[in-house]
């Protein structure tokens, strides 16, 4: 995927206030595929309170380079959180997305829908890019935990793509917090290809730093499965 999920991680995600100070968050991965190959990436994304724009560099073993820039914008329109978001990254590629938060907020229903113009792009946020977002949210279980559970579709390509997932975020004390996200997928990888599979990623973050570990079947909807690790610097 890429904008859709990129823009509804990027709303699930965020920090939590509208604080209007410049703050950075400065993140280095690295992806191990089954087959051999390799990847690295580096982001640097500026948030200004309800604007957050952002930079990156990926690159593979086998030769792929693509940059990236994007920018977000959270407006709060009644009970409805709106997120906008646009992205270009080298060799042409556009893309944007809409993602809404509805309800209060203890519980609300997530709606979200993402178009590109097709151009060839690496997605890193692993989930089908032109594709409609529908699930709902919850902070009413316990003290410090959100929970949701949404799933994205591909509704332009025929690729019969489907992800679902749960995500659990828990703030552990004032300067610690860590998320899971667990998913399933299923769909075709090409006409002649249909693969399914499981995907688990796990976020640990103390005061200014965090780290991230992922594995997941058939990545991008590939045949290889892909383990990454990510770490980063709040600043």
């Amino acid at each position: 995927m890429a904008m859709l999920p990129l823009l509804a991680c990027t709303a699930l995600h965020a920090d939590e206030g509208d604080d209007r100070r410049l703050q950075w968050k400065l993140t280095p991965s690295y992806y191990d595929n089954s087959d051999g190959t390799h990847a690295y990436d580096v982001n640097l994304r500026a948030d200004f309170g309800d604007q957050r724009a952002w930079i990156g560099d990926y690159r593979d073993s086998q030769g792929y380079h693509q940059a990236r820039a994007g920018f977000d914008w959270v407006n709060q329109i009644g009970f409805v959180n709106l997120d906008l978001s646009g992205q270009y990254a080298t060799g042409g590629f556009f893309g944007g997305s809409a993602t809404a938060q509805i309800g209060s907020a203890d519980n609300y229903a997530l709606l979200g829908w993402g178009r590109t113009n097709l151009h060839p792009y690496y997605n890193l946020n692993f989930d089908p890019n032109d594709a409609v977002t529908a699930g709902f949210g919850t902070k009413a279980l316990m003290r410090g935990l959100e929970a949701q559970l949404y799933h994205i579709w591909d509704d332009r390509l025929a690729t019969r793509q489907h992800v679902t997932h749960l995500l659990l975020r828990y703030a552990i004390d004032e300067h610690s917090r860590c998320s899971l996200d667990l998913s399933y997928k299923h769909g075709l990888a090409d006409p002649e290809t249909y693969v399914h599979g499981y995907a688990v990623a796990a976020t640990y973050a103390w005061h200014h730093v965090f780290a991230r570990l992922a594995y997941d079947q058939h990545a991008n909807f590939n045949l290889p499965n892909q383990k990454r690790i990510s770490v980063g610097l709040l600043f």
